[in-house]
């Protein structure tokens, strides 16, 4: 009788586990896509080729006003139609934003025309989430390149993303936690800070479901 009770229990507390996560998944499928597109639509508009004729005070003026008028993006840095930093807010100077040799090649991009890009870039504060760098192309009436905006944000203290980090919290009340990772198994997202932006060397099914998995200390954990 009791090994079957043991049974009852532990089925029943794996269905509201599994309830619990498949909830959160479902607000992931429907909260990383909105943030996204979100996103590039606020960064496209904010490319305007006029901003790329201020000067360069003016132009930190206008970046600074931006940030803090629209609440999605934490920097934002403008370069000129051949590349070159001009200004950005909060951080002014471009070597203080440490971007990535993939960042870099994605502004290349953008100065060939490619309207909006999305990366994974490196953290700046250990809170758990890496940075996604917007990048976007100001082209003007005439379909030519009057600079590139980048713009930065995290999933920890973006708005939009709010869903899905409050989902995650509330898995610490049954000892879990929640992981966002890209299309190549790189973490985007962990309750363990230096984790991020590294590969993720769980197992990835093929198919929607559940799965056991063991942890790195050994225990069993549901997936």
């Amino acid at each position: 009788v009791m090994a079957g009770g043991w049974t009852i229990a532990a089925d029943s507390a794996r269905r509201q586990i599994s309830d619990r996560l498949r909830g959160i998944a479902e607000v992931a499928a429907e909260t990383i896509p909105y943030y996204l597109e979100t996103g590039q639509g606020i960064l496209l508009g904010l490319a305007s080729p006029d901003i790329f004729n201020l000067q360069q005070e003016a132009l930190h003026a206008a970046l600074q006003d931006d940030l803090q008028s629209l609440p999605y993006f934490n920097q934002l840095f403008a370069f000129d139609a051949e590349g070159y930093p001009i200004t950005g807010y909060p951080v002014s100077n471009v070597d203080d934003l440490n971007l990535s040799a993939r960042e870099y090649s994605g502004i290349a991009l953008a100065l060939n025309g490619i309207p909006v890009q999305v990366y994974p870039a490196n953290p700046t504060t250990a809170n758990g989430s890496a940075q996604t760098a917007f990048i976007a192309a100001a082209i003007d009436d005439q379909g030519q390149v009057q600079g590139v905006l980048v713009g930065k944000t995290d999933f920890y203290t973006n708005p939009f993303s709010q869903p899905l980090i409050k989902a995650f919290d509330e898995l610490v009340a049954v000892e879990g936690h929640g992981i966002i990772l890209d299309d190549e198994k790189t973490i985007l997202y962990h309750p363990v800070p230096s984790l991020v932006m590294t590969k993720y060397n769980g197992e990835i099914p093929g198919s929607e479901g559940f799965y056991e998995d063991i942890s790195p200390d050994g225990t069993r954990q549901l997936v």
